[in-house]
């Protein structure tokens, strides 16, 4: 079986726990002090939501066909029961 990489929680708290104990390490010369900037939180650089699989997809574009079709057959059903009513 493929193993996958962890990306719950409970490892990221575990990052954020190693991330605080490092900068607790440094010192309190080191950090800084004052307010905190306007943007103070990191900007990500990549997104964290991934392709869409070959499922969800299909699943996708069956859908998209019957939409279509659900609008086709309303339109028609439209056009000729109220504005053709008086041509029948």
């Amino acid at each position: 079986m493929l193993a996958l990489p962890n990306r719950t929680r409970g490892s990221a708290s575990a990052r954020l726990r190693a991330a605080r104990a490092s900068a607790a390490t440094r010192g309190a010369a080191e950090q800084r002090q004052g307010r905190r900037p306007w943007r103070w939180f990191k900007r990500r650089s990549g997104s964290k939501r991934t392709a869409p699989q070959a499922g969800q997809v299909r699943l996708a574009l069956v859908c998209a066909l019957f939409g279509g079709c659900t609008l086709v057959l309303v339109w028609r059903l439209y056009s000729f029961q109220v504005l053709n009513a008086d041509w029948y």
